[in-house]
């Protein structure tokens, strides 16, 4: 079904990636959904579809797969873009495959779609494509990367200089320098490692508010604040982030008792749950965390098969609302970073379970063994579904 060639009559998929945002690749439909001030000679991606690809899709002969695992990004209109697609060029919803990094995305269109009672659903495939990603990389490095054991002899050969998290922050994002701020004034930046780019006052606008000017002179003093020069982590001020996908950042995790997750979106307006590679680099470290994410980020994480770490930390941050979520995660940190070296230490134990856990499922789901995901559409294309 996904090879190049395929027998006369035979089912088949075109499949084509989208980058970043809904808003970058859509075009407008025959409504303006869609449409891009910024890109105003773009088409609606459908208009690309050729001619005998058209056919076929109209005939249930083809199925559109859209693949934009690489981003979660989400927007309102989104749902009722494709339908109106469909509608315009007379194709069934049902031979539409969306595979999007939103891990709400399937929810989101359920509750749309239900509410509209269209004749028939799309395909819509939530994928944590950096799951795979990094396990990929686990598994060709596995020998490099800190064990449980590990930690405990660094931690207890290097108790006076252990410091109490990681929050490594560097595309300088209005929520991230809102955390940065948090951080700042519970006092809790000496007790971290972390990391964060130079921000104007203007990129504080975030969820309706907006640093006063004491605030941002307070805070950006301290910027750019970068990471430790024996972490390889080199040009961090500048704004190109491939080349650190890859970087485990495994010193720094030695260094620390928990990492904390300064996930790429956080605030509920974004209306998205994404997990990038940085919630899985702690998991193959045997490293505990804190996702500075968007709300269910940890439900999230559970659905995957994931154990969280409830109740040596307490994750009640995950079901709150952007500013409370944020003011919990700092509280949290606090609280861990006030409990003395031994009680570090038998909290770390009473965690291993839990990162043995998540180690071993998180390795075994490398691309190597077969994909949920992969399973998902053959299946949903071999059975001829229509509601899924």
């Amino acid at each position: 079904m996904f090879e190049t060639t395929r027998t006369k009559g035979q089912t088949y998929v075109i499949a084509t990636g989208v980058a970043h945002a809904p808003w970058d690749w859509c075009g407008p439909d025959s409504t303006g959904l869609g449409y891009n001030k910024n890109k105003p000679n773009m088409i609606s991606l459908f208009a690309h579809i050729g001619k005998k690809h058209l056919t076929n899709l109209q005939r249930s002969r083809a199925y559109l797969l859209i693949d934009q695992s690489h981003e979660g990004y989400q927007t309102e209109w989104l749902w009722a873009w494709f339908h109106n697609n469909c509608e315009t060029y007379n194709i069934p919803p049902k031979q539409i495959i969306y595979v999007t990094g939103n891990l709400d995305s399937k929810d989101q269109y359920d509750l749309w779609a239900n509410d509209r009672l269209p004749e028939n659903k799309m395909l819509v495939v939530p994928y944590p494509h950096f799951e795979t990603a990094i396990s990929n990389i686990l598994n060709n490095n596995i020998t490099r990367y800190p064990s449980f054991d590990q930690h405990i002899q660094y931690k207890e050969s290097n108790k006076n200089s252990i410091k109490t998290y990681s929050a490594l922050q560097k595309r300088p994002r209005a929520h991230r320098a809102w955390f940065f701020k948090h951080l700042h004034d519970a006092n809790l930046l000496e007790h971290g490692i972390n990391s964060m780019n130079t921000f104007t006052h203007k990129d504080t606008f975030y969820e309706g508010k907006i640093m006063t000017d004491s605030e941002y002179e307070s805070v950006i003093q301290h910027l750019p604040l970068l990471p430790p020069n024996n972490t390889g982590l080199k040009n961090f001020a500048n704004h190109d982030c491939g080349q650190y996908l890859t970087m485990f950042n495994e010193q720094i995790m030695l260094d620390t008792w928990l990492t904390v997750i300064s996930e790429a979106s956080f605030g509920d307006s974004e209306h998205e749950c994404f997990l990038s590679e940085k919630t899985f680099k702690p998991i193959a470290c045997y490293h505990p965390f804190i996702i500075a994410g968007n709300k269910n980020s940890l439900y999230r994480l559970k659905e995957l098969g994931y154990k969280t770490f409830s109740p040596f930390i307490n994750e009640s941050y995950d079901k709150l609302n952007t500013w409370p979520r944020m003011e919990a995660i700092t509280k949290e940190i606090s609280r861990i970073t006030h409990m003395s070296f031994n009680d570090k230490i038998e909290w770390l134990h009473n965690i291993k379970p839990i990162l043995d856990h998540n180690y071993k499922l998180f390795k075994s789901r490398s691309s190597r063994s077969s994909s949920t995901y992969l399973n998902t559409i053959t299946e949903y294309i071999d059975t001829g579904k229509t509601n899924v």
